[in-house]
Parts: C-alpha cells; structure tokens; sequence
C-alpha cells in the first residue's frame, strides 16, 4: 500500500492550479498528474496540512499528515458527530449514555477539556457554527439549540423536528434537516432560517427522509434521501426540485462537492460512491474498490478524497478509483471527519 507522500505528489498540480489562482476553495479537480518531486519535497509536503480527526464508536482519533498511525486518541466517547470552531477547538457531540447526551469541548490540538456542555442537550445529531462563532445543536427531538461562544446555556433555540443536519450558506441563512422520527412521528422537510433566527422557508418537495445536505458554490442545495434512494438540488431561494439524481444511489449516507463543482455520493446501501458531473444526473465514475457502507467524505487541501467505512479509512488521488492509502488503526465504526490541529 502506498504511503500519503505518494498520494501528495500526484496532486500537486492541483495545488498549484489552486494557488494560480484556479477553480476552488480547499478542494480540487482531477488534473493530469505531476512528475514527482524529490524526496525532500515530498516529506516536507507530508509535514505540511492539518491533521485528520475521524469521530468513531467510543473514541475519538487524530491522525498527523500522511500518516496511518495514530496521533492521539481521546477516549470515552460515544460521538455522533464532531466539529471545530474558528480557533481549532473540537466539539464532540455524543449521543446519551444515560439520561441525555452531551457536547465535550476539547483545546486546539489537545485531548484537555474546556468545557462540558449539558444544559439543553438531548441526542446531539449535528453541529454547526455560525459567522460570530454561535454553536448550532441539534438535538434530535424538538430543537435546535444555540450556544453564545465559550457558553455552556442556550441564547436561544429553533424549533424542528427531529433535525438531522445542519449547513450554512454564504449569507448566514441556516439549512436544517428533519427527518421523521424512528417511530413514525414528524415529516420530511429542510427549514431555512435567517440569520435574526426568523424563518424563510419549508422545503418539502421530492424530500424522504432527507439525512445529509450540502451546498454549492453557486448556492444550488444538494439533499440526499436516505429513503428516496436519491439526491433532489433546489436552486438559491427555491423550494422546488431542479434536479433529481437517483442513477447508482442506494441509501446515500454523505455528500461531498469538490472545487469542480463535481458532487459525490456515499451510497451506504451500495457499498459505493458515485460522482456527477455539474448539472447532470448521470454517473461520471463510481468507486467501488476499498468502499463498504460508507458513512462520511472528506476532501483535504490537495483534492484528495477521504472515504470512511466501518473498519477503515480510504484515501484516493484526485480522479482515482483506487485507494492510494489505507487507515485502519484506531478506525471503528466512524461516524464524521474533520481537519483541524
């Protein structure tokens, strides 16, 4: 198995396309592949970047770059989701062990806990944080709570359903998932809220129990229905279906879009992810080769693709169906992926 340097080189002409000032934030298009550079160069670049945090069962584990050992683990944990803030800080929301769940503040680059956050918190399901660094809970039942910076009390809540996802857009209006609940109670939807907290709109059109959104450059709004066996896309603002992309969707789990604006699809139900091009619903590729029920993607500064599945963590190049490097130690279970110190 080939290590991360390797897998660093191949996309430096991406990096470069980036820097040029080329299509994309942190993430990339396929591009033909560099002439690899020394050896020097490359276990420079290996030093360079964040590292990788990956939220499993019980624990949490960090790993440096191009790296498959594990930095530092922290433990006693049932994380359903993870986050950072502006100032690196790890947020880990975990699910009730007893009577509710909690999130656990870790300092920047530490396994040390800043704080505890208890108060209101039910079954965190996701996280999220706004432009002045408020953090988004939500918990499951009935709200999504809001905690001031450095706060462990609520300054306010939104009231939804069973929310499942978080995301905001460039404007600061909040994006918020509800499923039905596992007993049949509530509906599928997606709630739009302004930044004052009021509400815009309800999206229910062509929703089945919507579990993971995303959003594009060009604010078009990606919902992956985990019952519905497809994406729907709604135009900035619109609360009707634009696009619906069902061709090699089964029980998506995550969504992902690269700098190309190319969208991929975790397909828990088909052991797959599959990528469609900007405006298209047909399937461009599908990777198959080293994805089982993958659960979260993540795509780091070079466009390399991050693929979780229960046992491992799978990184493929830019453009590639076949995975470059392997994670497997500390990986069980994972649930979410992040960057960060």
């Amino acid at each position: 198995m080939k290590t991360i340097s390797s897998l660093i080189a191949a996309s430096l002409s991406t990096a470069l396309l980036a820097a040029c000032g080329g299509p994309g934030l942190s993430l990339s298009t396929p591009v033909s592949i560099a002439a690899p550079r020394t050896a020097v160069d490359r276990a420079s670049r290996r030093a360079v970047g964040p590292n990788l945090y990956v939220a499993n069962v019980a624990a949490v584990t960090v790993y440096a770059p191009g790296s498959d050992s594990v930095l530092r683990t922290i433990s006693n944990l049932a994380p359903s989701t993870i986050g950072l803030d502006s100032s690196s800080n790890l947020y880990v929301a975990n699910v009730p062990t007893g009577k509710s769940g909690n999130v656990t503040v870790y300092r920047a680059g530490t396994s040390s806990i800043l704080r505890k956050i208890t108060n209101s918190i039910q079954a965190p399901k996701a996280l999220a944080f706004d432009s002045s660094g408020n953090l988004y809970v939500a918990n499951s039942y009935f709200w999504v709570e809001i905690y001031p910076p450095g706060g462990t009390s609520p300054s306010g809540a939104l009231k939804v359903f069973y929310a499942a996802a978080l995301v905001f857009d460039r404007s600061g209006d909040l994006y918020v998932a509800s499923d039905p609940s596992p007993y049949g109670h509530g509906k599928s939807q997606v709630l739009v809220f302004a930044p004052d907290r009021k509400q815009l709109r309800t999206i229910v059109q062509g929703l089945s129990t919507p579990i993971a959104l995303a959003l594009s450059s060009v604010g078009n709004l990606f919902v992956a229905n985990y019952m519905g066996d497809d994406v729907t896309v709604y135009a900035p603002g619109k609360t009707s279906v634009i696009r619906t992309i069902a061709q090699g969707i089964k029980r998506p789990y995550a969504l992902a879009l690269d700098a190309a604006g190319n969208l991929y699809v975790a397909n828990y139900g088909a052991s797959s992810v599959t990528v469609y091009a900007p405006g298209s619903s047909t399937v461009l590729r599908t990777i198959r080769q080293g994805v089982s029920r993958p659960t979260s993607l993540l795509f780091d500064a070079f466009g390399n693709l991050y693929v979780a599945n229960p046992k491992s963590v799978e990184v493929f190049a830019p453009g590639q169906d076949t995975p470059q490097q392997t994670i497997v130690k500390g990986i069980n279970g994972p649930v979410a992926m992040k960057f960060g110190p």
